[in-house]
Order: C-alpha cells, then sequence, then structure tokens
C-alpha cells in the first residue's frame, strides 16, 4: 500500500504553492465518497450531487482538473486492496499531510496500537454461532480502531460482512468522510455519521454498501440506533 500512498502524495505536491495540500485531500475524499455514496443508497443525492459540481468547479485549470481525478481514483484504487491490506490508510496520508488538528487534540491512533487494543477487548469473545455483533464507535477518526476490529475478526475466521454491524461517528465531517470510505471498502456494514457525541446533533449521515445490501437484518439489529 505504501506505493500508493506515495503516488497519492506526489499527486497533492502538483498543487504546492496553489493550494493547502489538505484542502485538495479532503476535497478528494469528500469527492470519492458522496460518489460511493449515491451509488449505495437513494439518499440526499441531488445534495450531494451538487457538491460533488461545487468541488470540481474549484478547479478551473484543466491541468488541476486532471491531477485532482488522479488524486480521487488513487484513492479508490488504493482501497480496493483493503481485504488484502487493513489498514488506516487515509489517516496515515492525512496525518502525513496536516500533523492532525493540534488546537482539536486530534492525533489518529497508529493502526498497530488499534490492532492491540482491539485484540484486548474481543480476545474472550465467543465468536461461534451465528450471532450478530454490534459495535459503536463514538469518535471514530479515519476508522482504524473499527476496521482494526474486522481485521481482528476475520483473522479469527469470522464472517464481519454477514454478522457484525458497525454505527460510528465524528464532529469532524472529513473524518467521517475517511471512515465511511474505508469502512465500505472492508466491506463493512457500518452507519457512519457526522455527528456531535456529547450532543447527539446529527448533520448527515452515511450507508455502506455492505450495509444497504443486507439492510433489514442490521436495522433490526441496531434498533434505535439505525435511525438516528
Amino acid at each position: 500500500m505504501d506505493e500508493y500512498k506515495k503516488q497519492i502524495l506526489k499527486d497533492i505536491e502538483f498543487f504546492l504553492y496553489r493550494r493547502d495540500k489538505i484542502s485538495v485531500f479532503n476535497d478528494a475524499v469528500e469527492f470519492d465518497a458522496l460518489d460511493l455514496s449515491i451509488r449505495t443508497v437513494p439518499f440526499k443525492q441531488a445534495e450531494r450531487i451538487e457538491r460533488m459540481n461545487q468541488i470540481i468547479a474549484t478547479y478551473t485549470d484543466e491541468k488541476e482538473r486532471k491531477k485532482f481525478g488522479d488524486i480521487c481514483s488513487g484513492i479508490n484504487n488504493m482501497l480496493s486492496k483493503m481485504l488484502d491490506n487493513y489498514g488506516d490508510h487515509l489517516g496515515e496520508i492525512y496525518m502525513e499531510l496536516s500533523g492532525g488538528k493540534k488546537s482539536a487534540g486530534q492525533f489518529f491512533t497508529p493502526y498497530h496500537v488499534s490492532r492491540l487494543l482491539v485484540e484486548l477487548s474481543i480476545g474472550q469473545e465467543d465468536l461461534s454461532g451465528n450471532k450478530i455483533l454490534t459495535f459503536n464507535e463514538p469518535c471514530c477518526g479515519s476508522g482504524g480502531i473499527i476496521v482494526a476490529t474486522a481485521d481482528a475478526l476475520n483473522e479469527r475466521g469470522f464472517n464481519y460482512t454477514n454478522n457484525a454491524v458497525y454505527v460510528a461517528n465524528d464532529i469532524d465531517r472529513n473524518c467521517a468522510l475517511m471512515c465511511y470510505l474505508q469502512t465500505s471498502w472492508a466491506a463493512m456494514p457500518a452507519i457512519v455519521l457526522h455527528q456531535d457525541t456529547l450532543t447527539q446533533k446529527a448533520w448527515d449521515k452515511f450507508i455502506t454498501p455492505a450495509f444497504a445490501l443486507q439492510y433489514p437484518k442490521f436495522v433490526k439489529a441496531l434498533g434505535s440506533q439505525s435511525t438516528m
């Protein structure tokens, strides 16, 4: 996956002295997330298409548009390998570009640490039978910890695509969108919310393809959480 990340970062370097690099990355993540969401469920489609057009419209130069397209494609190509290379790939690129938002205390947990935390959490969990495991991540960041959960479950032979469901949220929209993309490509049934965990005020909701394909089962498993 390192080669994909290097190429994405190289493509973003094209915008040096033209635009803020983290803004370009955030635009690409949002564009890819919105594109995936409108292909997944008929929810806010007109609004999301309009927002995609707004993003593209800010790249007025033909060379800028082409390079922006390369970045969007690079992100999707990288994440398409997720099932063979679990990790917090978007989070790592984000931290490389921005170092996190220090004023907000935003530092993403390194993936190997997330993986260890997951092992400690589910190490003794009984994974037998066909029960559906439910997970809630109230401050998901780019989704590293819940991706690590899928990684650990898969390693133990547990089919998380059919028998696990996730609710994740973050007050930072960019984080929620990174989480949405990574859980989608990891074939994780998830609802990802742009939400203030403390007040429960939610601004947007994204449903992964794996959730949409088994909607009735997972709505039942989540109960009231699925209606947020």
